[in-house]
């Protein structure tokens, strides 16, 4: 529940700026979720995919909302790879630090605590009830 507040907090921030990201980049957004959901290097996947952003032309706003999107789509992985909640919340952190909207970053850093400390699970799944 926690997070779903803090995302709908990002989502609202940023709703009056937000900008397209370019279709070419959601096949990487998937890689990104996928190989931090598996547990690997988060923080260097997301930095990777920020700069391929950046490389490819993208402006900051698209790049902020690419990684607004990889945020959203990181907490849910996290909600069901409770294994790899840190590498995740690290994640969140690394796009947060790609953001240059300093309000968008707070909450992002926020939500990568979340993340961190429970992965947003209900109390019910995380007891294993």
């Amino acid at each position: 529940m926690k997070i779903a507040r803090l995302l709908t907090a990002a989502a609202l921030a940023v709703a009056a700026h937000s900008f397209a990201v370019p279709a070419a980049y959601a096949q990487s957004q998937d890689s990104v979720v996928s190989g931090c959901s598996g547990g690997g290097a988060c923080t260097q996947l997301v930095v990777a995919y920020a700069n391929s952003l950046t490389a490819g032309g993208a402006s900051q706003a698209q790049v902020d909302q690419a990684m607004i999107d990889l945020t959203v789509a990181l907490s849910n992985a996290a909600q069901t790879t409770p294994a790899a909640r840190q590498s995740i919340a690290d994640g969140i952190n690394a796009a947060a630090r790609a953001t240059g909207n300093a309000a968008t970053r707070n909450q992002m850093v926020a939500i990568a605590q979340t993340v961190a400390e429970d992965g947003g699970l209900p109390a019910t799944a995380a007891s294993g009830a």
